[in-house]
């Protein structure tokens, strides 16, 4: 699926990850909220799109912190090019902003 310049992306079922493989950044936005246990595969499968400076939202980390931990790691690790805290909303929600990566 050929997505629009600044475009969000949002799924919403364990099965959207065949979906999201047809990306075509890139992306601006995307809003990871439920299924938890899928939230890192759908990241791994996003983040290749997004732009310099675009945002993920991760929703409820704090409610499934043992279901995410993985997806925080991942997202709070430099290599993988994103900068990102934890906001006292919700329960505890991820905020990540995508950086440029320099090697």
């Amino acid at each position: 699926m050929r997505v629009p310049h600044t475009s969000n992306c949002s799924y919403s079922s364990p099965r959207s990850r065949e979906t999201l493989r047809e990306l075509v950044g890139p992306l601006d936005f995307m809003l990871n909220d439920g299924f938890p246990n899928a939230a890192l595969d759908a990241l791994k499968l996003v983040a290749p799109e997004m732009r310099s400076g675009s945002a993920l939202v991760t929703d409820n980390v704090g409610a499934f912190w043992s279901d995410c931990t993985a997806h925080l790691e991942w997202l709070r690790d430099p290599r993988n090019g994103f900068r990102s805290g934890l906001l006292e909303l919700n329960q505890g929600t991820e905020f990540s902003t995508r950086v440029t990566v320099t090697h």
